[in-house]
């Protein structure tokens, strides 16, 4: 899965183009590509810590986690054969203060106080040598431009079992807009929905329009790539995006997003001022998805409500996900965000 993140404080960015954590607008995020095992996924919250992973290091400063190949080993259980049980530690704590003279405690202490500032003197050393074998392996080979256009580099993977650090590879290769569509295949990183860019934008300009926004006033931009793993599998991401500009009174921005080949949408995301405006917002994009965009409004308004409270919330309609991001600062922002349901 593919996340943005702020180049400004280095945190994920839920937004398109606004940070939660700094509350900088930014045009061009950084991504981390990240990719979700779903079969490792446990827990209430559905945390993806449940199961050791390997991290994966990257010289352009991403970093790929995936769950750990190595299995797990049992936990080496200890058996009670018919042992009286063992003393609490307060009681035992209670006996070694009785019974040992003063003299050999501040001994034992001193002894203690020294292993242990030779085992950190080891580790700093260790670390050390480590860190410095790293930045001489890191290379990087970058060569051509257009579909040619590689950047190869050295993949260093985090193993959490055994604590060590091993080589592995990865390519990251860029396209233009030309050579995706002589491709003629759609990306496969990203979900499409079966609206196409030129449809969405006819019906939904007029709607943008009706609620103050100058749809003259806009930008275009491209981003198509690919990563490429050892184990013949790769992602890839074609991606065009057009914002539309909006006035300060009304909110941030307006996105449309889509694949370079297919035309097929990928997200629509935007960001305005106060409740009544992301409503709105929301019954026009609707509108120009599904053609009946009013039946949305009321569903709209009590998970709205329960993103002021908890300041976000995920929900599903019609095949559709959405995603409500409230921030309440010197003033109201609403971000939302429309998806094809996974």
């Amino acid at each position: 899965m593919k996340v943005r993140i702020c180049p400004l404080c280095d945190q994920p960015m839920k937004k398109a183009h606004r940070c939660d954590n700094c509350h900088s607008f930014v045009w061009k995020p950084q991504y981390m590509d990240i990719h979700y095992n779903t079969d490792t996924v446990h827990g209430k919250d559905c945390s993806y810590d449940s199961k050791p992973h390997d991290y994966a290091y990257h010289d352009d400063g991403s970093v790929t986690m995936m769950p750990s190949r190595k299995r797990l080993k049992k936990e080496q259980q200890t058996q009670n054969f018919g042992q009286k049980e063992k003393e609490s530690y307060k009681d035992y704590q209670k006996t070694y203060r009785s019974e040992t003279p003063v003299g050999k405690r501040n001994a034992s202490g001193k002894a203690k106080l020294i292993v242990i500032l030779l085992v950190v003197f080891g580790i700093i050393s260790t670390a050390i040598e480590v860190i410095e074998s790293f930045t001489e392996k890191v290379s990087f080979d970058i060569t051509g431009a257009g579909a040619d256009s590689v950047v190869s580099e050295t993949q260093w993977i985090y193993d959490e079992d055994d604590g060590d650090i091993s080589a592995g590879g990865e390519e990251r290769r860029e396209y233009t807009d030309e050579e995706v569509i002589a491709g003629g295949k759609e990306c496969t990183g990203i979900a499409h929905m079966e609206v196409t860019k030129d449809t969405f934008i006819a019906a939904v300009e007029p709607e943008l329009s009706a609620l103050g926004v100058d749809i003259r006033s806009f930008s275009d931009e491209s981003n198509n790539y690919a990563y490429e793993y050892d184990d013949d599998y790769s992602y890839t991401y074609f991606v065009q995006e057009r914002m539309y500009d909006m006035d300060m009174d009304i909110g941030y921005y307006y996105n449309v997003s889509w694949d370079t080949f297919s035309k097929k949408l990928h997200e629509v995301s935007y960001n305005v001022c106060d409740s009544e405006r992301a409503e709105a917002f929301y019954a026009a994009t609707m509108q120009a998805l599904t053609g009946d965009g009013e039946k949305f409004r009321k569903e709209f308004g009590k998970q709205r409500e329960t993103a002021e409270e908890d300041e976000y919330v995920f929900f599903e309609t019609e095949g559709y996900e959405i995603y409500i991001n409230y921030y309440k600062g010197y003033s109201e922002s609403y971000y939302v965000s429309i998806v094809k349901t996974m």
